[in-house]
């Protein structure tokens, strides 16, 4: 009777539990991140800041989704994301201040939602949009950001624009991927005319293999009302020669590309970083004051950036001691995509495994912008704002009191 009672007990403890295998039983380790925006823009004055670089950058429709080993997950989306330092005031205000009542008098910022592996899904708005919508459980996390439309008038109109982030380990399987779609597209005064834009970015890694995949493809492009084509390779005429339409565009002082995308796939490590549809606009009002001559605007649509990095099972020299890109962690969209690059191509790979290459067309674009961010500038207003008004109290009821 013994014996039977040990077979049976035996066989129960042998049986799995259904949905009792989670990401962690897939593979030993596991750090993914995914990252998409509608729009990055950046203006260059070379009169403010001769060194070149852009004094701040803005950036729109910008999702992220993180997934780490140990059940972490994180998903964040944004509408418009003017940098941490501005979308945290109420708490980075009471620190420098020694005030903790910054923290509840200042609200949190209120174009963007996030959620991690104990919130659940968080959301604002409903479909078609405006939309933003986090999600985070154990091993998965995606982000959606969408609206009903963009203009910022003189440099970019879009009827419509989407952007998805998602990581997930699915069967044994890393998957991180973002995509991002913009329908309706006008360039600078109207000058070129894009029906779609999609870049879409997948990275994904089983631990003893990994991918890297991705694209960015224009439809219905017009260039001052002729048909075109732009790819990786350069710009192609449907009719007119090319010369006449790259005359076009330097007459309304656009130049356009589609940056060749960065990234590799080596062992259980894979990544890819796109800037999209590269813009560059001359500033309108260059012409009318000389402190504007040679500024301009860099515009990114559609920038994407992914990253999976996985150890097979009970392979104990994983280390995933690797930080997270989300959208509190920088300024804008080329923060995250350096951070992707820095987490993937660094010194941060499994043993055994070959370092991935640096993306180095991309990076000239998605670098830190250098400067100061409009979040800081921002936030160093707020502090002047708030300090005169404490000085000039402070003066009155001196003069008060020696009177």
């Amino acid at each position: 009777m013994l014996v039977a009672f040990a077979v049976v007990a035996v066989a129960l403890g042998m049986t799995p539990v259904a949905g009792a295998q989670d990401a962690e039983e897939e593979l030993a380790g596991y750090v993914g991140m995914a990252s998409g925006a509608a729009f990055s823009l950046q203006p260059i004055f070379p009169g403010l800041l001769p060194t070149g670089d852009a004094p701040f950058e803005v950036t729109g429709g910008l999702t992220a989704a993180n997934v780490k080993s140990g059940g972490n997950a994180y998903g964040q989306a944004a509408a418009l994301w003017p940098g941490s330092a501005a979308a945290n005031l109420g708490p980075l205000l009471g620190t420098a201040a020694g005030q903790p009542i910054f923290t509840e008098l200042i609200p949190p910022y209120p174009l963007a939602v996030d959620a991690n592996q104990d919130e659940g899904e968080q959301s604002q708005g409903a479909p078609p949009g405006p939309l933003l919508r986090a999600k985070g459980e154990a091993g998965a996390s995606d982000a959606t950001s969408s609206a009903g439309g963009l203009d910022v008038p003189g440099i970019v109109h879009a009827d419509a624009v989407t952007s998805t982030s998602r990581t997930a380990v699915e069967g044994r399987l890393l998957i991180s991927e973002a995509a991002v779609t913009l329908t309706g597209v006008v360039l600078g005064d109207g000058a070129v005319t894009i029906d779609s834009l999609k870049t879409v970015a997948r990275a994904t890694s089983d631990g003893d293999h990994s991918t890297s995949t991705g694209s960015t493809v224009l439809s219905g492009l017009e260039i001052a009302g002729r048909a075109a084509e732009l790819s990786e390779k350069g710009l192609t005429s449907a009719g007119l020669p090319v010369a006449i339409l790259e005359k076009a565009l330097d007459d309304a002082g656009l130049t356009v590309s589609i940056t060749e995308a960065g990234g590799s796939a080596d062992g259980g490590s894979a990544d890819r970083v796109s800037s999209g549809l590269v813009v560059t606009l001359v500033n309108p009002a260059a012409a009318a004051n000389p402190q504007f001559e040679g500024s301009k605007f860099v515009l990114l649509l559609g920038p994407t950036a992914v990253g999976a990095l996985a150890s097979p099972p009970f392979d104990f020299e994983f280390v995933d001691q690797l930080p997270l890109a989300g959208v509190d962690s920088g300024g804008g969209f080329s923060t995250v995509a350096s951070t992707v690059t820095d987490t993937f191509a660094g010194g941060g790979t499994p043993a055994g495994t070959a370092t991935p290459i640096a993306f180095e067309p991309a990076r000239r674009v998605l670098d830190g912008v250098g400067g100061v961010s409009a979040g800081l500038l921002l936030g160093l207003l707020l502090v002047t704002v708030l300090g005169a008004r404490w000085l000039s109290r402070y003066v009155r009821r001196l003069v008060s009191i020696e009177e």
